[in-house]
């Protein structure tokens, strides 16, 4: 860990998903969100629900933060399958923000996003720690608030992509 980053390790599970509400508020204050629960949360940390549409609808926007002390590794899919999990049962999720201190891998967000394809209007946003390090950058207070310390920094990052190999079928015939 470097000098100027967050020390993620003072801090909890239940002190970042205060984290993460204050960010959800903070990036979404429109959608006036609601904590859950710490215990049988419904696979969420936070929703908004919008009732009042035509034809009786009722749309959902969750998110869910995920907490780690070792911020080097990606969250395990295992973690968040069950949050997809339950927007599936629950029928009216058509927003998931996944939030966490570490990382989410590339794989998972494509497998992810393959789940969301096959439904129709759900969409996954995947807000890693980078972004919540550069959030509290900007809001001194609330790192102030979370961690006693002002050394978060904006960090420059390009997206990582990784590396893939497309085999492409080539006609060796000669003739064409």
């Amino acid at each position: 860990m470097g000098t100027n980053m967050i020390n993620w390790q003072s801090i909890d599970n239940k002190i970042f998903e205060d984290i993460a509400y204050d960010y959800m508020m903070g990036n979404y204050p429109d959608l006036e969100w609601t904590k859950t629960k710490l215990t049988n949360d419904g696979n969420k940390d936070g929703e908004r629900v919008i009732s009042n549409l035509p034809f009786n609808t009722t749309i959902k926007y969750w998110y869910e933060a995920k907490y780690t002390v070792n911020t080097q590794k990606s969250i395990p899919k295992s973690h968040l399958d069950s949050t997809l999990v339950s927007s599936l049962l629950d029928g009216r999720v058509v927003v998931i923000a996944f939030i966490t201190n570490a990382y989410i891998s590339d794989d998972y967000k494509r497998r992810a996003d393959i789940f969301a394809k096959r439904r129709d209007n759900l969409q996954i946003y995947y807000i890693n720690g980078e972004e919540i390090e550069n959030w509290l950058s900007e809001n001194p207070e609330i790192e102030e608030r979370y961690f006693k310390t002002h050394i978060a920094q904006k960090i420059e990052y390009v997206d990582k992509i990784e590396e893939a190999c497309f085999l492409d079928k080539y006609n060796n015939d000669t003739d064409s």
